[in-house]
């Protein structure tokens, strides 16, 4: 899921409706990002986070995050 505009405005409440309207707990859900918002997004809606460095924010950004932090996608599912 994602949004039109490059604030991410209204992304939390796009996470709630989306976990809302999944039918698993929310302990089986995992949102993967690649920022600080992305982690900010699963903790509004009580889920699991894990962060990604290859995007806009730098690995030690993420890190003060306290969730995983991951070079690459690849390196989540190996």
């Amino acid at each position: 899921m994602g949004l039109k505009n490059i604030y991410a405005e209204g992304k939390i409440d796009l996470g709630r409706q989306c976990v809302n309207s999944l039918e698993y707990d929310r302990r089986e859900i995992l949102l993967i990002g690649d920022t600080v918002h992305d982690f900010e997004v699963a903790t509004a809606c009580g889920i699991d986070c894990v962060l990604v460095s290859h995007g806009h924010q730098s690995q030690e950004r993420l890190e003060a995050c306290g969730v995983p932090v991951f070079k690459s996608l690849r390196t989540i599912f190996i």
